[in-house]
């Protein structure tokens, strides 16, 4: 999980800003993140997994909060569940 967190904190964290007319994606301090991990089902069956929550605001180099942008598509998605399951896959 945490590979695929720090995949997402590097490529798919940015804000859009106007600048005369043009859209800029300036760098961003990262995300702001908190994981759960959490043992059973809804039907109390044992079953480790975890959540994340992943806050809507980043805070540009000039200090302001803005709305978090997420650069994604289809494929990315695609990318990051095969790093995902990559990591867990048994060496």
């Amino acid at each position: 999980m945490q590979a695929v967190l720090d995949h997402l904190e590097r490529y798919g964290a940015t804000t859009r800003v106007g600048v005369s007319g043009s859209r800029q994606h300036p760098e961003v301090g990262g995300l702001v993140m908190a994981a759960f991990r959490q043992a059973t089902s809804r039907e109390d069956d044992p079953q480790i997994h975890s959540h994340v929550v992943i806050s809507t605001k980043v805070q540009t180099a000039d200090g302001r909060w803005l709305v978090w942008m997420l650069a994604t598509s289809s494929a990315s998605n695609v990318r990051s569940g095969g790093l995902y399951q990559s990591v867990l896959a048994p060496s």
